[in-house]
């Protein structure tokens, strides 16, 4: 639903230190998901979504729509469950803050940066290649996706439903996976690549004094947050 639009200017995230947008990312999902008060919720919500407005994302209206309908059915099965209004509400805004607080560290974060940083910890070579590699072939698949869907809407709006997911999606999609397997090996093997070998970086990222001031207003929003828990109780 939400890309980066290439060649846009890099925002106030994109100059945060990893790290930093590894708490902000991952620590706020993670804490949704140990709240029951749903106005806590509502203002971790309220907070990941200005953070994630001030990318400046760009927003498919159908994948919105889609998303929306998804929600609703989640917070309506959760009611037929619970028979609670304020049940399927809190389950209904952790699962939102959750899957909006994990995409901004993948949003925001480039490969060379991320390889910087996992450079500095005591990672095996392996894992770090490893990610590496996912955090590069994820994106072009999902490109690749974009084009097969406009694909099959320009040409394929005669085709049945089945055949426009199945020939039109799930056969090219498979052939380029393994078209990409196979230059990116070879790609590694001219290059003469090696996870055991040592690497250099030009920069590495450094702890600012935005990323004291990201933490610092992370750590008070989970704490009015954590207020509002424990009055509730």
């Amino acid at each position: 639903m939400m890309q980066r639009i290439a060649g846009t200017p890099a925002r106030f995230l994109h100059g945060l230190h990893p790290l930093t947008k590894v708490i902000l990312g991952c620590g706020i999902g993670i804490y949704a998901l140990f709240l029951k008060n749903p106005h806590a919720l509502a203002i971790l919500l309220f907070f990941v979504v200005g953070v994630v407005a001030s990318l400046r994302p760009r927003l498919s209206l159908p994948r919105v729509v889609a998303l929306l309908s998804v929600l609703l059915a989640f917070a309506a099965a959760n009611f037929l469950v619970a028979q609670d209004p304020a049940h399927a509400v809190t389950y209904t805004l952790r699962l939102v803050v959750f899957l909006l607080a994990i995409p901004l560290f993948s949003l925001t974060t480039s490969a060379s940066d991320l390889a910087a940083f996992l450079s500095r910890l005591p990672v095996p070579p392996g894992v770090m290649v490893s990610l590496l590699l996912m955090w590069r072939f994820f994106p072009t698949l999902a490109e690749e996706v974009r084009r097969l869907r406009l694909f099959v809407h320009l040409w394929g709006k005669s085709w049945p439903l089945t055949k426009r997911i199945y020939r039109g999606l799930v056969v090219p999609l498979v052939f380029y996976v393994f078209d990409y397997s196979e230059r990116l090996t070879l790609a590694l093997e001219l290059r003469g690549f090696s996870p055991g070998l040592a690497r250099s970086c030009r920069q590495f990222p450094a702890f600012r004094l935005r990323d004291g001031l990201m933490l610092t207003a992370v750590v008070c929003l989970m704490g009015l947050c954590g207020v509002l828990e424990w009055a509730r109780r």
